[in-house]
């Protein structure tokens, strides 16, 4: 984290059991004493200016009101609750008198800004305004009670806003720019140039689902995906050893939060609530349900539990948990593990867009855990793999370049000092969309990401080993609906334009369904 010459400036109070007034000059002598000791404990010598100082202090009967300045190395609030520490001992031992509770009724913290850097600030908790003037950046709080100082809401906080007036995360730790493109395929000819969304749609290969983003899938397109994920499976996760496994879909909210999903995606999840258990409640839902016809949303969602779940938004959140807690033997290592067994669900809002963006999608998800080295080279072996299958096998043409989104960094914000991470924490793979247009990141669709993690998921679920190494964590998420648009969108629908393989494993093909009167 950069040097930010942080000053802050703090009015506190501290509430005692008894009237202060008796014990007036004894607290002076402890305060002069504090500001040349305990309140510069651990302050560089070089560096006494930032350290922290108690510049003013009062009695109004039996609270002591402090005003206390510092630097960085001591901040205001850490020094408040050293000085009640030691008010706390002193005055009670000498004086009879209890130190209560505390108070911050006013601070404000300010730092230098990096130079032409733009960015935005949320509505965030204890902070009652920000300005902005100068390069320099004020934060006020107000009324924060003990508990909020205790529990490091403020330094929370503070570590929060200089984040968002960082570069990303991802920006700081890639060591190969974002958006490089290190791989290519040969260009291709294309047959069809139409949305295979819509064409699937007018063929009856799909029909959409009154859901936004879902859809039903028929005979026909379903045999052709069932043909793509089955190349997958086999060329990719069972070629490199993986084995199978049925994951779970519904996610408990602390598995979320442990994965930083809470900070980083939580406008892209859905959420799911339990009912209550009150039989006669939903009678009476039931009741007015069947005599109006009409969903009584508003009766149901005060029937519902708090939302404790989310339903799978990475596939892989099962698999940190399923290591979280344990001490893994070295010589079990590379732990590799694959799941293809249900739905994938992302919020889209309104950038739900046919088949290439659904709220609802299928995926192979590859995770692994190993020695770092072993990561890195397992989440390789996968891109090689991946590539050749879209070469050799789709015959479809595509790219991989270094990814800008690697999920799991998004909700770590400032933290990249407290875990290792690769040199490159993700590749993509994007294939043309033709009936775009030119082969280029607008016109085309992200297919397959291929992520090494670091230690981010090992330290958030306390993952040890038997020989006190490090592991660290993989992923690569292979979109096998996305594949599917990819495979279409540039081979159309017409299966003697298809690829060998898959006119093989889609025999016998279905036909079209036919089944309005």
């Amino acid at each position: 984290m950069e040097d930010y010459n942080m000053k802050f400036n703090m009015k506190a109070r501290i509430f005692f059991n008894k009237d202060l007034t008796a014990a007036e000059e004894f607290i002076s002598k402890l305060i002069e004493d504090a500001n040349k000791t305990i309140l510069l404990k651990g302050v560089p010598q070089n560096r006494v200016e930032d350290g922290a100082r108690i510049s003013e202090w009062s009695i109004q009967r039996d609270e002591l009101h402090l005003r206390i300045v510092s630097g960085r190395y001591l901040r205001a609030h850490s020094a408040l609750l050293r000085i009640h520490k030691l008010l706390a001992k002193e005055i009670g031992a000498r004086f009879k008198t209890g130190a209560r509770s505390m108070i911050i009724d006013e601070y404000t913290a300010t730092m230098n800004l990096p130079s032409n850097i733009e960015f935005s600030i949320p509505k965030i908790p204890a902070v009652q305004s920000i300005e902005q003037a100068d390069n320099a950046l004020k934060i006020y709080f107000a009324n924060l009670d003990e508990t909020a100082l205790r529990g490091y809401e403020i330094d929370r906080a503070i570590k929060l806003i200089q984040s968002l007036t960082l570069p990303s995360l991802t920006e700081r730790v890639t060591k190969i720019p974002p958006g490089t493109i290190i791989r290519r395929s040969k260009p291709r000819e294309y047959k069809f140039k139409e949305d295979p969304t819509i064409k699937a749609l007018e063929l009856g290969w799909l029909e959409e689902f009154p859901g936004k983003g879902q859809f039903f899938y028929t005979p026909p397109i379903t045999k052709l995906y069932e043909a793509i994920k089955t190349i997958f499976v086999k060329e990719v996760g069972e070629k490199l050893g993986f084995q199978e496994c049925l994951f779970p879909k519904l996610i408990p909210l602390e598995i979320m939060d442990k994965m930083r999903y809470l900070e980083g995606i939580c406008e892209g999840m859905f959420y799911c609530s339990a009912p209550e258990r009150n039989p006669e409640f939903f009678e009476d839902l039931k009741a007015e349900l069947y005599v109006t016809r009409k969903i009584p949303y508003k009766k149901l969602r005060d029937a519902l539990k708090d939302p404790y779940y989310a339903l799978s938004a990475a596939q892989c959140e099962p698999f940190y948990n399923y290591l979280g807690n344990k001490t893994i033997k070295i010589k079990r290592l590379p732990l590799k593990y694959m799941d293809h067994s249900g739905y994938t669900f992302r919020y889209e809002a309104g950038g739900a867009r046919g088949l290439e963006r659904a709220f609802e999608f299928q995926r192979l998800e590859l995770v692994w855990a190993a020695l770092p080295e072993d990561a890195e080279n397992i989440r390789d072996e996968t891109l090689v793999e991946t590539e050749r299958v879209a070469d050799e096998i789709l015959e479809l043409e595509w790219w991989t370049e270094v990814g800008d989104d690697p999920f799991y960094l998004v909700g770590r914000f400032s933290e990249d000092q407290e875990i290792n991470l690769p040199d490159v924490p993700k590749y993509e793979l994007r294939a043309a969309l033709p009936y775009k247009g030119e082969f280029n990141k607008k016109n085309s669709i992200a297919t397959s990401s291929f992520n090494v993690h670091g230690q981010h998921y090992v330290k958030n679920f306390s993952t040890k080993t038997d020989k006190g190494v490090d592991i660290w964590t993989g992923c690569t998420g292979i979109g096998l609906t996305r594949w599917l648009v990819a495979f279409l969108a540039q081979h159309g629908f017409n299966r003697e334009d298809w690829p060998k393989k898959i006119v093989e494993l889609t025999e016998p093909f279905p036909e079209i369904p036919d089944i309005s009167a």
